[in-house]
């Protein structure tokens, strides 16, 4: 019975984990794409600038995700309330 417990547990934590870890990948490749077509198209800028774009733009992605406003588009309801 211990040893199941164990089991699940150890389960729930890879699941979570995962998850986690596919919601900052994804945020850090579309912070990416998106920063860099600002950066370089929309504002002209250098390379310092667009990095800085591309981090800022995943980090709001991030917060967004973490968010619940995030968590009820996660969920597929209606009710986004910020």
């Amino acid at each position: 019975m211990l040893v199941l417990l164990g089991v699940v547990i150890g389960l729930l934590i890879v699941l979570l984990i995962s998850w986690v870890a596919w919601v900052i990948i994804s945020a850090l490749v579309v912070g990416a794409i998106i920063g860099g077509l600002l950066g370089r198209h929309a504002f002209h800028s250098g390379r310092a600038v667009t990095y800085l774009l591309e981090i800022a733009v995943a980090a709001v992605l991030v917060l967004i995700a973490s968010s619940g406003a995030g968590n009820a588009v996660a969920r597929r309801t209606t009710s986004l309330r910020w």
